[in-house]
């Protein structure tokens, strides 16, 4: 053949590829229609069924050659009769028509860790195509997947065919495989199941979560909270409607918490206070550990009426020490960029009381004041004084070396005399301890 006739000829090869697949996408959507309502086989049929078998496989094994043998024709094919572009474009539209005809070689090939690189054009191109075949073939892919033939790129195949599924609405699908997934996945898998989920998906995924193969995940609780934050969304569904069936205890707390985070994290703090008071005592904790991370209007001074709201309604007498102390930190350790002077007042005034006050002065004073003195003296002239002020600058003094001489303005600013004097006599003592470790040792008789 000439050189000429061959450029001639390549292009109507890549005309012929396209309209076989477009044939193909008819005959595939035949097909797919039917694929429900194949008549169950006889038992009289089972010798028939096995040569039908056996013709098929004889059939697969004759397709793959002849794609394959094709494919190799046009790999050999020389740069100087098909261009770069050419080449890449005949070899999509013959893997397009191989996906039609043959998955499961097809996918052999794509899937091959050995031809991943080489064909990364192809799938990246041909991602619908890849789906449709999966989505057409769900369970002979996922038995493909299953049998390992995919080698390490396993993962990769399995979230393609995850997508494909759930795209096409095969759900209950994904759900049925589940036990088989491997656990560093089934986070994933149960998070895109939730999505969307309708209250009978709801369910299944639920007997899921708490089978042995659930309990494996690697991170039980995130997939108890894609699960819990499904529930929380289902529209017009009430706390108590959530939590009136749920007996488990983990569910009842994330079941809350995400219910709380989503109607509940961004009101008035009295509002937001009241909804976590009306929740079941066993919930309010979750509720109130997921809720408080919310950005609130109003600032840093927000947060604290939520904390004062909070204290007020004793809702923190049912939790454990360790959970209240996350709550009341998250909430004043939220300020990120505010003035110094705009926390210490918003902690001073609205928090009635005085122990709460104190204790969250002593933190804000460590995190904020210590180490940081040039901001604490440039505040101190806007503190209010008072009992809240003396606890603040009382915190502050043993960080602040005692010869420096804004120590005097620190104490002047103390408006209860006994703890000033007691703060005067400290830097006095502390002093001289330091004139004493500085001065000379006494020299001996003989020197």
């Amino acid at each position: 053949m000439k050189q000429g006739q061959r450029r001639i000829l390549l292009p109507l090869l890549v005309l012929l590829l396209a309209s076989h697949a477009v044939l193909f996408f008819i005959a595939r959507g035949r097909t797919a229609s039917n694929r429900s309502i194949a008549p169950t086989p006889q038992p009289a049929a089972a010798k028939s069924r096995e040569r039908d078998a056996a013709d098929s496989a004889a059939r697969g094994h004759d397709l793959s050659a002849a794609f394959l043998s094709r494919l190799r024709e046009l790999e050999q094919t020389p740069l100087s009769e098909l261009s770069q572009q050419d080449f890449l474009t005949a070899r999509r539209e013959l893997f397009r028509e191989w996906l039609l005809r043959d998955p499961r070689s097809a996918f052999d090939h794509l899937f091959s860790p050995l031809e991943d690189e080489r064909l990364k054009d192809v799938s990246s191109n041909l991602k619908k195509e890849i789906e449709e075949a999966m989505a057409l073939h769900p369970r002979d892919t996922w038995f493909w997947i299953d049998a390992g033939r995919y080698g390490s790129l396993t993962p990769v195949v399995m979230k393609k065919w995850l997508g494909a599924m759930m795209k096409d609405g095969q759900g209950d699908l994904v759900i049925d495989v589940l036990p088989r997934v491997p656990s560093y996945s089934i986070d994933d898998w149960v998070e895109e199941l939730c999505r969307d989920a309708s209250p009978a998906r709801l369910a299944r995924i639920r007997s899921f979560l708490f089978s042995p193969r659930g309990l494996e995940g690697r991170n039980h609780r995130l997939m108890l909270d894609h699960y819990a934050q499904r529930i929380a969304a289902l529209p017009g569904a009430t706390a108590d409607q959530l939590l009136a069936t749920e007996t488990e205890p983990r569910l009842r707390g994330r079941i809350a918490a995400q219910w709380a985070s989503r109607e509940l994290g961004y009101l008035p703090a009295a509002d937001a206070a009241q909804g976590v008071a009306a929740l079941p005592r066993d919930t309010r904790g979750a509720a109130l550990q997921e809720m408080v991370y919310a950005k609130r209007r109003g600032g840093y001074g927000a947060n604290i009426d939520l904390l004062e709201e909070l204290d007020t309604r004793q809702l923190f007498g049912s939790m454990t020490g360790q959970r209240r102390e996350k709550i009341v930190s998250t909430l004043v350790h939220s300020y990120e960029e505010a003035p110094l002077e705009d926390i210490f007042t918003a902690v001073a005034t609205r928090l009635s009381n005085p122990a709460l006050r104190d204790a969250v002065l002593t933190d804000v004073a460590r995190d904020r004041a210590c180490g940081n003195e040039d901001q604490l003296f440039e505040s101190l002239p806007r503190f209010p004084a008072g009992p809240a002020r003396d606890h603040f600058l009382a915190t502050v003094a043993p960080y602040i070396s005692t010869d420096d001489p804004r120590m005097d303005q620190l104490i002047a600013a103390i408006s209860d005399p006994a703890l000033a004097a007691e703060l005067r006599k400290e830097r006095e003592d502390s002093g001289e301890e330091m004139e004493e470790e500085d001065a000379p040792e006494p020299m001996g008789e003989g020197e």
